[in-house]
């Protein structure tokens, strides 16, 4: 795509997105958001998200493509993948509270204990063979 091509279509986006929900409103930083973590290694979370091969589907290459399929979130509802070692994409995301969130992170065993990761809460366990279906 032409520098000129590149233009038009923020262009084309930008105007999509001023009628939908756009730049500053929270589903778009929410769509930013997941779009650094997956693509951009500068960004801290990248670590998490994009060097494990977690990607965002081709169609939500464009945000009102994300917006159009995941629509508003609820009040207190945050993007959720409901398969943590897939990408994101409609079949795989949904909007889901702090708790859901909380049930659905990966875990790893940090030599006495179960760590979820990245961040949340840490849940002891002596038996190594203790699983997490509380």
């Amino acid at each position: 795509m032409g520098q000129a091509e590149m233009v038009g279509a923020e262009a084309d986006e930008g105007e999509v997105m001023s009628k939908i929900r756009g730049r500053n409103s929270r589903e778009y930083a929410i769509w930013n958001t997941m779009m650094q973590r997956c693509y951009n290694p500068k960004v801290e979370a990248f670590k998490n998200y994009g060097a494990r091969g977690i990607d965002v589907c081709e169609r939500w290459h464009q945000y009102a493509n994300f917006f159009e399929d995941m629509g508003s979130p609820g009040e207190g509802m945050s993007l959720d993948r409901i398969d943590n070692d897939a990408g994101y994409s409609p079949e795989n995301c949904r909007w889901a509270t702090a708790v859901q969130q909380a049930a659905n992170q990966r875990k790893t065993w940090r030599g006495g204990y179960w760590r979820v990761k990245p961040g949340g809460v840490s849940m002891h366990a002596v038996d190594p063979d203790w699983d997490d279906t509380l």
